[in-house]
C-alpha cells in the first residue's frame, strides 16, 4: 500500500471509503480483545476513563471499536482502546466492533492518527510514535507531515524531543512542562545548566518566552557574558554579544537622543 494513498485521510481512509457504513458490526466476547502493542499513548487519564465508564452505563458503547485478528485466535484493538478499557470496567461481557484485516504498519498508523486527532498524546509520546515508523518502516519526516497533517519543520521539532533527559521527558508526559518548554531546555548544551532552568520551569511556572530568554543566557559563553557585563558598565547601559565562533556583533541598546549621542561621543573618542 502506498504510504500516501489512505494515510493523513483519517480513519475512515484507513477502513475503506465506505467500510464504516457498510460493515457488518459483530457483537464479540470482551475477553477475547487484546490491547495495541504499538499503542501510542502510554497512560490514560483516570478521570477521564471514569466519566467514559459512566456514559457506557448509561448509554452503552455508540461506536464501535475497530480490531484485527491475531495469532491467538482473538482480536487486537487498532482503535477504540478507551472504549475497551470503559467497557471492562463497567463489567460489559460483549463490546461492538468491526473487524478489518490490517497490516502491523497500517495498526501503528491508524492508532497515531486517531490520537493525534482527538489531541489525547502528549508529546513525548507522538515523538516516540514517530520514530517507531521512522525506524520499523523507514518513514522520512515529509511522509510523515503529510499522514499527521503537520509541516515538516514540527515533525522535526517534535522528534527533537526525544534528545532530552528522562527527568525532562517525564515531567513533558505528565504535562508539568510544556513542548516549548522542553525547547528551551534542548537550547542548554550544558546539563548543571539545564537542571538549573528545568527546576526554574517546575517551581516558577515560568512561560515559554521567558523560559527561551534564560536558555539563551545559560547556553552563552561565560567569557562572552564577562565582557557584556564590563562594556555595559563602561557605557551606562546594556550590551549583548551575538555571534559565533570568531564573528558576531555587540547591541547596544539607548532609551533617548540624548543617550544615543553620549554613546556616539564615547564611541569617536
Amino acid at each position: 500500500m502506498n504510504k500516501r494513498s489512505t494515510i493523513g485521510r483519517g480513519l475512515a481512509a484507513l477502513m475503506g471509503d465506505e467500510i464504516t457504513k457498510t460493515s457488518e458490526i459483530l457483537e464479540i466476547d470482551i475477553e477475547s480483545v487484546s490491547p495495541n502493542p504499538h499503542q501510542p499513548r502510554k497512560s490514560f487519564d483516570e478521570e477521564k476513563l471514569n466519566d467514559l465508564v459512566n456514559s457506557i452505563k448509561n448509554q452503552g458503547i455508540i461506536q464501535p471499536i475497530l480490531v484485527t485478528r491475531n495469532s491467538h485466535n482473538g482480536y487486537t484493538i487498532v482503535v477504540g482502546e478507551r472504549r475497551w478499557r470503559a467497557a471492562k470496567l463497567a463489567g460489559l461481557v460483549k463490546i461492538p466492533a468491526i473487524v478489518k484485516d490490517l497490516s502491523k504498519k497500517e495498526i501503528i498508523e491508524a492508532a497515531l492518527i486517531e490520537n493525534i486527532q482527538r489531541e489525547d498524546l502528549n508529546p513525548i509520546d507522538i515523538a516516540e510514535a514517530y520514530k517507531n515508523l521512522i525506524d520499523e518502516f523507514k518513514y522520512t519526516q515529509e511522509e510523515l507531515s503529510s499522514i499527521v497533517s503537520k509541516s515538516r519543520s514540527a515533525v522535526a521539532n517534535t522528534l527533537r524531543l526525544l534528545k532530552l533527559p528522562d527527568y525532562a521527558k517525564e515531567a513533558l508526559r505528565k504535562g508539568v512542562i510544556s513542548e516549548g518548554h522542553g525547547r528551551a531546555l534542548l537550547a542548554v548544551e550544558d546539563e548543571k545548566k539545564r537542571k538549573e532552568l528545568f527546576k526554574r520551569l517546575t517551581e516558577n511556572r515560568i512561560t515559554v518566552r521567558e523560559a527561551e530568554k534564560k536558555a539563551k543566557r545559560k547556553s552563552k559563553d561565560e567569557n562572552i557574558m564577562a565582557l557584556e557585563e564590563r562594556l555595559s558598565k563602561s557605557l551606562k547601559t546594556k550590551v549583548k554579544i551575538e555571534g559565533k565562533g570568531k564573528k558576531g556583533k555587540i547591541v547596544i541598546e539607548y532609551y533617548s537622543l540624548s543617550q544615543l549621542e553620549e554613546l556616539l561621543g564615547i564611541l569617536e573618542t
